[in-house]
């Protein structure tokens, strides 16, 4: 995530969950988090519930098709956490 000259990095991770559907998840993913976004929530927040939503819309059939209670619900076991950049290591001979 880069806001303004920062960059973080994020590592989200969840539980495995009942796919019936994978078409849409990436749309969704985005979706919710811009959604969160919009809403002014801390970035964590927004990655969870982004990932919530992907989430949801694999257990729904259909493109972007989703029961926000459940997003809301699988929000909880979504983690995020802060990842350390990785330095490049060059050798100058």
């Amino acid at each position: 995530m880069r806001e303004q000259r920062a960059t973080q990095y994020r590592s989200v991770e969840h539980d495995p969950v009942e796919s019936v559907s994978e078409l849409g998840t990436v749309d969704t993913f985005v979706a919710g988090l811009l959604h969160s976004q919009l809403a002014e929530r801390p970035i964590d927040e927004c990655l969870a519930f982004g990932m919530a939503a992907a989430l949801a819309n694999r257990r729904s059939l259909g493109a972007g098709d989703f029961d926000k209670g459940d997003a809301v619900r699988l929000q909880k076991d979504v983690r995020v956490r802060a990842l350390s950049p990785i330095e490049s290591e060059v050798d100058v001979d």
